[in-house]
């Protein structure tokens, strides 16, 4: 059977119901497993939701299943195990159960008569006040848990509401009770809302005045709503995406607060957090982004700065996005990101305290103090004699992806190793005709002179002599870089490692579009199959022939990997290293694969006309693949 009709509460304590009655019999609580013919009060939500929360079912053996469990029918007449974490258990106990109802009876008339008084229903309503419904109407239509605002009372003692929702209806007194009028502004995840009289949108923040279920709490925020097809969603207290209104758990209009997004006004220099609602519209601005700077506003849209994300490569870039999804960043948020700490890499904005430190310097944060701290800039090191580096905090700026490597750079020179033989180097100035400033050469000979390295290109190339003071050890990165090949659009390519946004992965084949040689990541590759396409560095890539890619792209386009054959495939023969095959007498035969074999080796069909002694196992790197079994017409 389903869920039990009929079941009386007996007695509570603490607000858990611990005897009930049913059908003439009386059960108590008890706390052990369930058994066989016991009572089970569902207490917690589970995988079925066929179940109710609050509703009591009859415990079963299954028959014809597993004889030592439990079991109950849902309400969709499924058999189902009953856990013992989402049931509270009944067991019948011998008692008279008419003297029990009678005791029940005269505990709750007097239990009534405290709650009027409790919940102050012998306090006189006037007009304007917000009260809760209980029960239906005079009428017989359902308010229960609904809120209205009291407006009068007739003479013959009904009284007038009209309810949250719209509707007016006339109530008894007992069905009242006075509840204070609802916040009109709350603070939720940093961002204020305001309460207004409507239906919830995407970006609103809820309140539940009522809810019968366990996912949410009742005079709790929730938010920020989003829409999921035809749906309005929001996350529970688990952060699990749950349906907004749900009639079934009492979260209804009327049983709804919603608060709009109050509206800000942003100014430049504002510092900016995304509000949930920015996943759903942006990718680089949405939660990834911890701080963002406004740079210009225009009406309901403004620029701003990356300041802090989790992508560093992000930091720095400006883009155009809408107010509406953004809240204006605490204090205590925009020094957690942006206060400079001892190991970062800071630039300096300004310098007020006389530090020999100039705006514009790139330098590493070493001791700080709190108000300001020692920064070690590439050619200015702090020494014994030579001090003054302190800058005030707020006189710096965490460094961009590309001013830390300005910065790396800087102290790769400031410490300017003696060159070997066999390093690569950058050439800095001191033009000899066969290099330029920024090209990376490779030192092939030092002869101890004023001009003692004879550089060759990455290509092998002479390319001159050079003298230390133009030269510079050149970083991996450069090193990589250089040695990259030199790539046009249309080149066939392999990837060497994850593309930038990971929509290419390591070992994928694709074909060059663009390269755009101030931009890190330079390279756009698109896949053979065209699918998708993803941003490399040079040196995250190699060339591969053209006949290799167009042979991959050949089995791409058709689903498969390369070399990937099927039984029904026909293939042209083309004799490679074997030398003893049957089919070596007639190179380029078109055949037909009949089986693939244990090893990876082909099986072909043997044509009629070919008398041999020789097997038709064929490798793969033999055959050439002309038509796939899926698209021969002879065959279903």
């Amino acid at each position: 059977m389903a869920k039990l009709e009929n079941v009386r509460t007996i007695d509570m304590v603490n607000g858990e119901i611990t005897k009930i009655a049913y059908d003439g019999a009386e059960y108590v609580k008890v706390e052990e497993e369930a058994k066989v013919d016991d009572i089970l009060l569902r207490v917690k939500n589970g995988i079925t939701t066929q179940v109710t929360v609050g509703e009591f079912y009859e415990a079963h053996r299954n028959e014809g299943g597993n004889s030592d469990k439990v079991y109950y029918r849902d309400e969709g007449g499924d058999v189902m195990n009953s856990r013992s974490s989402n049931f509270v258990a009944f067991r019948k106990v011998n008692a008279d159960i008419t003297t029990v109802l009678a005791e029940v009876a005269d505990r709750v008339t007097a239990l009534e008569g405290r709650v009027d008084v409790l919940e102050g229903k012998d306090e006189e309503l006037k007009e304007g006040d917000k009260v809760r419904i209980s029960g239906a109407s005079v009428y017989g239509r359902d308010s229960d848990g609904e809120y209205g605002t009291y407006q009068y009372a007739d003479s013959d003692g009904e009284h007038f509401v009209k309810l949250d929702s719209g509707t007016g209806r006339y109530f008894f007194r007992r069905q009242l009770t006075k509840v204070d009028a609802p916040t009109q502004t709350i603070t939720h995840n940093g961002a204020e809302y305001t309460l207004v009289d409507r239906k919830a949108q995407p970006g609103d923040v809820v309140v539940f005045t009522e809810n019968s279920n366990s996912n949410f709490t009742k005079g709790k925020a929730y938010g920020t709503v989003y829409e999921r097809g035809d749906a309005l969603r929001v996350l529970d207290i688990e952060g699990i995406q749950r349906s907004l209104y749900h009639p079934t758990f009492k979260r209804t209009e009327a049983n709804t607060l919603v608060y709009a997004p109050k509206a800000q006004s942003f100014q430049v220099g504002d510092y900016v957090k995304p509000l949930p609602s920015a996943d759903s519209e942006y990718g680089i601005t949405g939660g990834s982004m911890k701080l963002g700077k406004v740079k210009t506003v225009n009406s309901d849209l403004f620029y701003i700065e990356v300041v802090a994300h989790e992508n560093s490569r992000i930091i720095g870039r400006e883009l155009n996005v809408r107010t509406k999804h953004f809240r204006k960043a605490t204090q205590e948020e925009v020094e957690a990101v942006t206060q400079p700490k001892t190991g970062d890499i800071v630039v300096i904005t300004a310098n007020t305290n006389g530090s020999r430190n100039a705006v514009g310097d790139i330098g590493k944060v070493g001791y700080t103090d709190g108000i300001c701290a020692n920064v070690d800039v590439p050619g200015k090191p702090k020494t014994p004699k030579v001090r003054g580096n302190w800058t005030i905090l707020t006189e710096m700026r965490l460094a961009t992806p590309a001013e830390i490597a300005k910065y790396e750079a800087a102290v790769a020179d400031a410490e300017k190793p003696k060159l070997k033989v066999g390093d690569y180097a950058v050439v800095t100035g001191g033009s000899n005709g066969l290099t330029e400033v920024g090209d990376v050469a490779r030192i092939v000979k030092d002869d101890n002179s004023s001009i003692p390295y004879k550089l060759e290109h990455t290509n092998g190339g002479y390319a001159g002599w050079k003298a230390a003071v133009n030269l510079r050890k050149a970083t991996d990165a450069e090193v990589a870089k250089a040695k990259a090949p030199k790539l046009k659009a249309g080149d066939y390519v392999r990837a060497l490692a994850d593309g930038e946004y990971d929509d290419m992965l390591e070992g994928d084949l694709g074909k060059v579009e663009r390269e755009d040689e101030y931009d890190e990541y330079s390279v756009k590759v698109r896949l053979l199959d065209g699918s998708d396409y993803d941003f490399f560095r040079p040196q995250d890539i190699e060339l591969v022939d053209a006949e290799t890619a167009q042979k991959a792209e050949l089995f791409a386009k058709i689903g498969r990997k390369v070399d990937e054959f099927k039984k029904g495939d026909i293939v042209r023969y083309v004799p490679g290293e074997t030398k003893i095959h049957g089919l070596r007498e007639y190179p380029g035969i078109i055949t037909e694969v009949e089986k693939i074999g244990w090893d990876g080796t082909i099986l072909l069909r043997e044509p009629a006309f070919v008398t041999s002694s020789y097997g038709m196992y064929t490798a793969v790197s033999e055959l050439e693949l002309l038509t796939p079994v899926e698209s021969r017409v002879d065959r279903k």
